[in-house]
This record gives C-alpha cells, structure tokens and sequence, in this order.
C-alpha cells in the first residue's frame, strides 16, 4: 500500500511512546485499539505489563491487522456492539496540529478508528516527532469511498476543485476492511478542514473524512 504520508522509522521514538501509553492503561478495563506501527509497539509492551503485574483488560481492535497482533499476543479481543462504552482508547495520527486537531486514515482504518475513540471515555493519541504541524491547511487528507459507482463519486469529489489520487495496493486499488476504497484528497491552503469536511460529508458515497476536529483527545508525545 503506498500511503500519502512518510513514514517515522524511528523505534526509539516509538518505543518512548508506546511505553509512556502503556503506564496509563488501568486495570480491569476495555481498551480500544486504533492502528499503525505506533500501537503495534504499545501492544508488544502491553502484553508485557500484563503479564508481570497480571492485569486483566479487553480488547476492541480497528483493524484487521491490529487484531490478528493481538490474538497472536492471546489478548481478549471482544466486539465494539460488546460494551456500552469503552474506558481507554490509544490510536496514532498521521498529522496533529496546535490545536489536537488529527489528519488519520495513512493506514486505511479511518472509519473504525473513529468509531472507537468516539465510543472511548479516555482517547490517547501517540503522536512522533515527524507527526505535528503548524495547520492542516493544504494537508492530504484519506477519504474512505464505496466502490459502488465510485467514479461518479470521484467526479463529484473534483468537480468542487480537489485534487484527487486512488489509493493503490501494487497493482489493485486498496481494499479497506469495510471493503471500501481509499482516495486521498487536497485543496489549496485557502480552505479550513472545518469547511472540507463539512462539504465532503455531504456528498453520497463519501464514508468516512480523515479530519478528526475539535474532539477531547490526549496527545501524547515524548
């Protein structure tokens, strides 16, 4: 999959994250998993902790791949319609501005990760380094599209002046785990991300905006 946003390959970083978020987790709560190579480290360490001081969690996952970690981890995994709530969730970000506002989706889970830190009574958000900018103004932005009529969508997409690029998995467009498409969208500087994603929510075929705005969330940075 070819992601808009450059990758942090820096482990040390996200190891310094991932444990930092680890020493908040309290006992006999349901965690909610977002996704990315950030919380993969938080689970490695969690798994430790759980183990040492025999803590006793559940798991909502995101993703697929977040999940398949955790069962290989043996942590219980439970569905969302599960709980009612859930008490903590830790989820990365692929932009943060100076005001904790979130650019998500480089990974493709960006309707999920929403649903869970929108049902989340705590919401954490282990953000490098390479993550925070100034403004999202003019930043790319993923948007998760039904393939059904998808170029009708698309069109209607670029008729209101985005610039507009399906994402691609080699040779084969992206398949989220909703089994939607991923395009990856942006517009000139001129344009809050309040404006965007009120104007793209209201076109028929748009799921899901990877603009995370004006929500309680913690950001947690080393």
């Amino acid at each position: 999959m070819v992601s808009p946003y450059e990758k942090n390959i820096n482990n040390e970083e996200k190891n310094a994250l991932a444990n930092l978020a680890v020493s908040l987790v309290e006992n006999k709560t349901v965690i909610g998993l977002g996704s990315g190579s950030t919380i993969g480290f938080f689970l490695e360490h969690l798994a430790l902790r759980m183990k040492e001081e025999k803590l006793e969690l559940k798991f909502i996952a995101s993703s697929n791949k977040i999940a398949k970690q955790a069962k290989k981890l043996n942590l219980q995994l439970i569905e969302i319609e599960d709980v009612p709530f859930i008490d903590q969730a830790f989820d990365g970000a692929d932009r943060v501005d100076l005001n904790s506002n979130l650019i998500k989706g480089g990974g493709g889970s960006l309707f999920r990760e929403r649903q869970v830190l929108l049902k989340a009574e705590q919401r954490y958000i282990l953000a490098d380094s390479s993550k925070f900018t100034n403004s999202l103004l003019g930043q790319i932005i993923p948007l998760e599209i039904v393939p059904f009529n998808a170029s009708f969508t698309i069109k209607r997409i670029e008729s209101l002046g985005y610039k507009i690029a399906l994402r691609k998995d080699g040779d084969n467009n992206f398949i989220t785990d909703n089994g939607n498409w991923i395009v990856d969208v942006s517009k000139q500087k001129s344009v809050s991300p309040a404006d965007i994603y009120e104007q793209l929510k209201l076109i028929s075929g748009v799921v899901e905006i990877g603009l995370f705005l004006n929500e309680d969330y913690h950001i947690l940075k080393t």
